[in-house]
């Protein structure tokens, strides 16, 4: 996480305001970001953001952020929203993403205390919850956007091949700089994956459990979960038990999730109530109530 000092101190000898539009961002690569809009204000050491938002892959993302730099530790505020991002605009030149109809929705709301974006998250407290319905995956698109941890775990589950995804589904509470997930389950052809755990971000160290559901007989021979360990650095990925079950708490186990109450917003305002990721949600309640019962 970035460690540069933010210093308060110096916000408190001027007041800036500055209102900043902008109708397409060029970048090097290709990441469609058009229609900034930006209200940044500096008063009595208080620097707002208010609001910061921008086009993206024909969806938008909307955010609020306040950092209290009136005492020796500023206090920080982050609301935001990200809707109806495309997943074939996010990836315009991956052809095999052409053919999605999907797109992302997610909020999250965090709160700490600090004077560098690590110790603010170190600190920080609050949710967030992701939705993604209808797209692919592969380790090619895995790759192309750096999500080198969850590129390790769908090969070591599914090889190294695209994957139908229909369905993401997250919800994680931050307390005290440690995220933990709550309830995060995807759904592809294959298999239902789901993955519980914890991130803490004061340590900067992972410990997750993925467990894979399987649908194809291949998968059989995956009997135990996956474990990811280490730093966010240098994550470790693995399915040796004994050496990381210590770390994680143990696997999980599908029939003990929450009943995705949180995500019925995100769900409403996005594919709808008869999408696969509605009907996964609506499955998953009703486990749920006759486990109880």
């Amino acid at each position: 996480m970035p460690t540069q000092k933010f210093q308060p101190d110096h916000w408190r000898n001027f007041d800036v305001n500055i209102q900043f539009t902008g109708k397409e961002i060029i970048r090097t690569h290709n990441l469609p970001i058009e229609n900034l809009n930006a209200d940044i204000s500096l008063q009595d050491g208080v620097l707002s953001l208010l609001p910061l938002e921008f086009g993206i892959a024909g969806g938008q993302y909307i955010s609020n952020i306040r950092l209290d730099g009136r005492n020796a530790t500023i206090n920080a505020a982050l609301n935001s929203a990200i809707r109806h991002v495309s997943l074939k605009k996010l990836a315009p030149n991956f052809e095999p993403m052409q053919s999605s109809i999907g797109e992302i929705n997610g909020d999250i709301k965090l709160t700490g205390t600090g004077n560098s974006i690590a110790e603010m998250l170190g600190t920080s407290n609050g949710n967030a919850t992701l939705l993604v319905n209808n797209g692919t995956v592969s380790k090619l698109l895995l790759d192309e956007v750096g999500l080198n941890v969850i590129n390790i775990v769908f090969n070591k589950i599914f090889g190294d091949k695209q994957i139908s995804l229909k369905c993401i589904i997250g919800d994680a509470t931050f307390t005290n700089g440690t995220m933990q997930v709550n309830d995060f389950l995807i759904d592809t052809s294959d298999a239902d994956i789901a993955v519980d755990g914890k991130i803490d971000f004061q340590a900067e160290r992972l410990a997750m459990t993925v467990k894979p559901e399987n649908r194809q007989f291949r998968l059989i021979s995956l009997r135990s979960p996956i474990y990811i360990g280490g730093t966010l650095a240098s994550p470790e990925v693995g399915i040796d038990k004994a050496s990381v079950a210590m770390r994680t708490g143990g696997a999980i186990a599908l029939s003990v999730l929450n009943p995705f109450a949180s995500l019925l917003p995100l769900v409403d305002l996005g594919p709808g109530k008869d999408s696969d990721c509605a009907r996964y949600i609506k499955s998953e309640q009703q486990q749920k109530f006759v486990s109880n019962h």
